[in-house]
């Protein structure tokens, strides 16, 4: 049997291998049947290392500056690593950062080359004004490059394949596959159990604080929203200080908990115990928070952005808001306060949602499958 060899490029920062975290376990998964599994990204602490953990090989570069632009450039060291260890196979998690190398290894190496797109970007404009419109033009340029050069594209959605066709061209239909995102519910496996409400609605959001996310424009539409909450944001970043900020302005130090960011252990105990969970963000490839609160049952509200559509149907599995939110999302609030029933309905109804497309296992198998598969074009 011919040896079998991935590489698999990610602009994501990380410890070496002795150090356990959620993202290695997802490795351990993706490199089951295959001879070596090598991961290529960038160091946490800003140094070259190579580390092992049985078929799993860490390359680690600088991560020379807190973006994953770096990676960009860092990338270009593949070239180096591929005559060292012939890879077979090659995965790109972005087809620009870290995409346009491999790209460019694939079509010299005559290797087999698997791209992925996670959000919204590749497609829109991710930031106002003439940053955001050069962005946009440097990312469906590369992209388009490495369309063409790759062997499979992973999306994540039918609606996300729909938009890649109409951006990207038709002629990417043959090689396009949708794998949706994971939810492993070995970890999610505590299931709500009732959905009475007394007093106040438990609400909880899970995100980076980015303004992505939008968590200041949640708590503020929260706040005068009329209904009564108690909100847990759950994660960290660069807004932290100004959630902070407002929530003494709003006087809501007793209704807003900010939980910073925690494990998926923690998560999956915290989930059951909430009412509601709400996604708010203003851009979004397919969270992965959603669908590990919907893996729980619980009732979601969810922002009408990037492709959450393709996974969530207004008043069957979710409530689903249109602009303007601080309109909008009173109207939902009341509807999920109101009545126990609605709540219930919806939250079994994701659960099935979940159960049904996006159980780990099987996308992991669709996954390894699409890898071994893919030839060199």
């Amino acid at each position: 049997m011919s040896r079998t060899c991935v590489f698999h490029l990610s602009a994501n920062q990380y410890p070496r291998l002795e150090v356990h975290h959620h993202t290695r376990d997802i490795w351990q998964e993706l490199a089951k049947g295959f001879d070596e599994y090598h991961v290529l990204a960038r160091a946490i602490d800003n140094r070259f290392s190579h580390t092992v953990q049985g078929n799993i090989h860490l390359h680690l570069v600088p991560r020379l500056a807190r973006g994953g632009w770096t990676f960009f450039f860092t990338s270009w060291l593949l070239f180096v690593y591929v005559r060292r260890w012939r890879p077979t196979h090659l995965v790109a998690q972005c087809p620009v950062m870290g995409g346009v190398a491999a790209a460019a290894v694939s079509a010299i190496f005559r290797i087999p080359l698997f791209v992925e797109i996670h959000g919204a970007h590749y497609f829109r404009e991710s930031a106002i004004g003439m940053k955001g419109s050069l962005a946009a033009f440097f990312y469906k340029a590369f992209s388009s490059f490495v369309f063409r050069r790759a062997s499979r594209i992973r999306s994540l959605s039918p609606d996300m394949t729909d938009r890649l066709l109409t951006e990207y061209g038709c002629g990417l239909a043959s090689k396009t596959v949708t794998i949706p995102t994971r939810v492993d519910l070995r970890k999610f496996h505590r299931i709500k159990t009732s959905y009475e409400v007394a007093g106040a609605l438990n609400i909880i959001t899970v995100g980076a604080l980015t303004p992505t996310k939008n968590h200041l424009q949640l708590i503020r539409d929260l706040a005068v929203s009329g209904i009564a909450f108690r909100l847990t944001i759950v994660g960290a970043g660069a807004l932290l200080g100004d959630c902070r900020r407002l929530i003494e302005d709003l006087h809501l130090e007793g209704q807003v908990v900010l939980a910073g960011k925690i494990g998926h252990e923690q998560l999956a105990e915290l989930l059951p115990g909430q009412d509601l969970y709400i996604h708010y963000s203003v851009s979004e490839g397919l969270s992965r928070a959603i669908l590990e609160a919907m893996a729980v049952g619980l009732p979601v509200i969810s922002t009408a952005v990037g492709f959450i559509r393709g996974v969530l149907l207004d008043e069957e599995n979710a409530l689903v808001i249109e602009k303007p939110w601080a309109s909008t999302l009173p109207v939902a609030l009341g509807k999920i306060q109101a009545s126990a029933g609605v709540r219930q309905r919806l939250g079994e109804a994701a659960r099935a949602t979940v159960l049904a497309s996006y159980e780990a296992g099987a996308v992991f198998d669709s996954y390894r499958k699409m890898i071994l598969t893919s030839s060199t074009p």
